[in-house]
């Protein structure tokens, strides 16, 4: 995997160091039980190697912390209520207009078959 480090990766690394901590593991306990090396889990927690969905949700369970606790923002505690809902987007316009709008091109297209109807019934008759 590439190494890089990321702020995202770097925050989410730090968080997983932070409840290891607390719960008084080492790199190697959770590391062993994670299968994985210590030393992919330090750089885990340094930000320097990603983690896959299925790493991160056995961390996550190992360290009996829910995903959102390590995945808040760093300025955001992870028990902060979530944001409210956006209002749902605009349409481009109204549908009871655009209906109308339907509803005036249909009647356009009828008048303009009844036209082609009557232009085309004096030339049946002479047929």
């Amino acid at each position: 995997m590439p190494q890089t480090s990321l702020p995202a990766l770097a925050a989410i690394g730090a968080r997983l160091r932070v409840l290891r901590r607390e719960k008084q593991l080492s790199l190697a306990d959770i590391a062993a039980r994670a299968r994985i090396s210590a030393a992919t889990l330090s750089r885990i927690e340094n930000g320097k190697q990603p983690l896959g969905v299925e790493l991160f949700l056995t961390l996550s369970a190992l360290l009996d912390a829910p995903a959102d606790t390590i995945l808040a923002a760093k300025d955001e505690p992870a028990s902060a209520a979530p944001p409210a809902p956006k209002p749902p987007r605009e349409r481009r316009r109204p549908l009871d207009v655009r209906l109308e709008d339907l509803v005036q091109q249909v009647d356009a297209l009828r008048q303009r078959i009844v036209a082609l109807r009557d232009d085309l019934a004096p030339s049946r008759a002479t047929e």
